[in-house]
C-alpha cells in the first residue's frame, strides 16, 4: 500500500515552509512546517451534506490551540474542493500568527497543489 503525495516548499519571511498533502481514498491529510518537520494544532473537517439544499460541513481542533482557527479554516477549505475528510497540522513559529497575507499564501499553495490533481 502506498499513499499518493504532494509536496511544496515555500517561503515566508525568509523561512522555509513545507506543505506536505497525503491522500487516501476517503480523505486528505495536511502538514504545513518549518523544520525540524513537527505535528503542531491539529484540525479535521468533513464535507457538507446537503440536505434540503443546506449544506454544511463541519470541523473540530482536536489538539494544540495557536494556529486552531488557521488549521479549521484550511482544513474546511480543501474539504469543501475536494469532498474528502480533511485533517490538518499547523506547526509554525509564533511569528505567523498575526500574518494574514502571509497564511494565505499558504492557503494558495495548497489549492494550487489541489489545481494540478
Amino acid at each position: 500500500m502506498s499513499f499518493e503525495e504532494e509536496t511544496k516548499v515555500i517561503r515566508i519571511k525568509n523561512e522555509e515552509i513545507l506543505i506536505k498533502l497525503l491522500y487516501l481514498s476517503n480523505a486528505v491529510i495536511i502538514f504545513i512546517t518549518e523544520r525540524p518537520v513537527a505535528i503542531g494544532t491539529i484540525c479535521l473537517a468533513t464535507p457538507a451534506i446537503s440536505l434540503g439544499g443546506l449544506g454544511r460541513g463541519e470541523s473540530l481542533a482536536l489538539f494544540g490551540g495557536r494556529f486552531d482557527l488557521f488549521a479549521r479554516a484550511i482544513a474546511e477549505k480543501i474539504s469543501a474542493e475536494t469532498g474528502k475528510i480533511v485533517l490538518a497540522s499547523v506547526a509554525l513559529n509564533e511569528k505567523f500568527l498575526e500574518d494574514q497575507y502571509n497564511l494565505s499564501k499558504i492557503i494558495k499553495a495548497i489549492l494550487e497543489i489541489e489545481a494540478t490533481r
